[in-house]
């Protein structure tokens, strides 16, 4: 695999397991080769990596019992 057999629709998909290392290395390759050639590519990268990243400083909040209960009811029906 190539870059240019990469298209940006492949690379949005294979965002989340190149974040979690979980492409080949040649994979990983291909896909970085993209990343250096298409700046629209390493836009939505960026764009995810700052939201897994946002995400990780929310708070545990729980929810009350009773409000999640109201929830699932109004959800049932």
């Amino acid at each position: 695999m190539s870059e240019l057999d990469l298209p940006c629709t492949t690379v949005a998909g294979l965002a989340t397991q190149y974040l979690e290392q979980e492409l080949s290395e040649a994979q990983r390759t291909s896909y970085e080769t993209h990343l250096l050639i298409c700046d629209n590519c390493m836009a939505y990268l960026q764009g995810l990596r700052e939201l897994v990243a946002g995400l990780g400083t929310l708070p545990a909040d729980p929810v009350d019992p009773a409000e999640r209960q109201r929830i699932l009811d109004l959800v049932a029906r």
